[in-house]
């Protein structure tokens, strides 16, 4: 509510409004003879202080006893004038709240709740005074709207001072309101002096609100379930609302253009207001997610129009419904979803599990045709590859038997889940020697050298043939694991002397090729 006060000054310095009649609501002094209160004049008359004290606005008529917000002068000039119209330079109106109760020589002193406020500057003002009746109160109120609003909290003396630096005109006739003194007496004094004015005492009042405009604010927009007080001010006035209240202010929660009108002895007012609804969002994150480290997850919010994800570490996207994040270690997601101007949010927690330790043990070297275990550690399970050469691939120490060189790879995991790998290389080391067939063997079923075996660490491949005096064959061979008990046709030959031939592929990719003769001795 915009609050005002009347001052009845001898001249008057700001915009020049229209006259008005007098404000609804002000103060007055019935009495004004013998009242103590004066005004200091500087040297060239243009500086004037007026003190008005507590005890004296609280016996004014229609008193305040409690704060107010001053930000207008209402001011009405009497009698008659010669300059119906003069030019100001470097106008200043001053407020302040003082322990003084008679104007000083310096404004600055003894004030108390803050310095003096400078409630209106203009470098050039024009003022024209209003005549007519100067009966108290009358017609011919004319208003000041201060720049800057000034708080009187009631607790102590009232300080309005006016200056400015030089005027068009001589002020010759403006005089006080009551009957008062002429100004031009205190005009020319050679140095600053203090005069009492006890029988032209300046009016002080306050409209209380008459004529503040109604302002309702800008057009908005509330969320599903908020609510929006409007409130039109001027409580000494009559007010009349769309919706058919006639109360000073309303709450609404519901889109609509709201308006509202509102009379008083200044006349009629009126404001609008659009309220706008949106629905109001409920953010869901989603359910808690846990990764492994290094790998990631998908996040899918819902519940609005927008979305906004922090923090931004990790995150695919932070504008988007769906983002895809891997922290690298376990972080609170927020995400706040928006319509318009209504949002909420929820979190989800992305707990981020430690990989498991791998570990498949040192490198190894082996000879050809022998093995090795293999022993992994760190998990919960195992899984090794290739599967070539190994006495189990989903047990933590397989027995390892390749015919080349290889490299393994046990993939371990942890009971959370989580996977990690490591390697461990088995070298096969060649040493073949020579490849050997004996020259006898004694196939008697006694346990001792029944069979013709053929050896060499190397061989991957044979060709054996045996063949009989005559050069019939009666054993031929393409299998390692075979060899020749000395029969043919299921029958066992004579003892004697045979001849035999051999193919041999080795690991390395030579072939070689013997003939040897060997003796069955029963």
């Amino acid at each position: 509510m915009l609050r005002k006060l009347l001052i009845l000054l001898p001249f008057i310095l700001c915009s020049v409004a229209q006259a008005q009649n007098t404000p609804g609501h002000y103060f007055h002094t019935p009495a004004n003879a013998g009242v103590n209160n004066t005004f200091f004049l500087d040297g060239l008359c243009n500086k004037l202080l007026f003190i008005y004290t507590q005890p004296e606005i609280a016996g004014m008529i229609n008193p305040v006893t409690s704060s107010i917000t001053i930000d207008t002068i209402w001011f009405r000039h009497g009698g008659s004038s010669s300059n119906p119209s003069t030019t100001f330079t470097n106008l200043v109106i001053t407020m302040g709240h003082s322990t003084l109760a008679v104007p000083v020589a310096s404004f600055a002193a003894n004030f108390n709740t803050g310095p003096p406020q400078v409630v209106l500057s203009a470098a050039s003002y024009t003022y024209t005074y209003n005549t007519g009746t100067w009966n108290v109160p009358s017609d011919n109120w004319t208003p000041i709207v201060l720049q800057t609003p000034f708080t009187y909290n009631f607790t102590d003396n009232l300080a309005v001072q006016i200056e400015f630096a030089a005027s068009s005109a001589a002020i010759t006739g403006h005089y006080a309101d009551n009957g008062g003194i002429p100004i031009t007496q205190y005009a020319s004094p050679s140095t600053s002096a203090t005069a009492n004015a006890t029988t032209s005492r300046p009016m002080f009042g306050i409209s209380r609100g008459c004529g503040a405009p109604v302002q309702l604010g800008a057009d908005t927009t509330l969320c599903t379930g908020q609510q929006l007080t409007l409130n039109a001010g001027s409580p000494n006035a009559t007010h009349s609302w769309s919706t058919g209240a006639n109360t000073q202010s309303i709450t609404v929660n519901a889109a609509g253009t709201y308006w509202v009108t509102v009379n008083d002895t200044c006349g009629t007012r009126t404001d609008t207001i659009v309220v706008g609804l949106n629905a109001q969002p409920v953010a869901d994150a989603g359910n808690s997610e846990l990764i492994c480290e290094g790998s990631g997850a998908q996040l899918t919010a819902s519940g609005g129009a927008n979305f906004s994800w922090s923090p931004p570490a990790g995150l695919s996207s932070t504008n988007t419904a769906i983002t895809f994040a891997s922290p690298q270690s376990t972080t609170t997601y927020t995400v706040t979803v928006s319509n318009g101007n209504c949002t909420d949010s929820d979190t989800i927690t992305v707990t981020v599990l430690p990989l498991p330790p791998a570990n498949a043990g040192a490198d190894v070297s082996v000879n050809y045709g022998t093995d090795v275990t293999l022993t992994a550690s760190g998990g919960g399970s195992y899984l090794w590859s290739p599967a070539a050469g190994l006495s189990c691939i989903n047990c933590a120490s397989p027995v390892a038997s390749p015919t080349v060189t290889t490299q393994y790879v046990v993939t371990v995991t942890s009971p959370d889940g989580c996977i990690s790998t490591d390697t461990v290389l088995v070298t096969v080391e060649l040493n073949c020697g020579d490849v050997f067939v004996p020259n006898v063997f004694s196939p008697n079923n006694d346990g001792q050298n029944d069979e013709l075996e053929i050896f060499g660490n190397c061989i991957t491949g044979i060709v054996f043939e045996v063949f009989d005096r005559w050069g019939n064959r009666v054993f031929y061979n393409t299998e390692l694991n075979r060899h020749w008990d000395g029969t043919h046709k299921g029958e066992a030959l004579n003892n004697g002397i045979y001849a035999w031939q051999l193919r041999a592929t080795l690991i390395t990719g030579q072939v070689i090729e013997l003939n040897g003769d060997v003796q069955i001795m029963r």
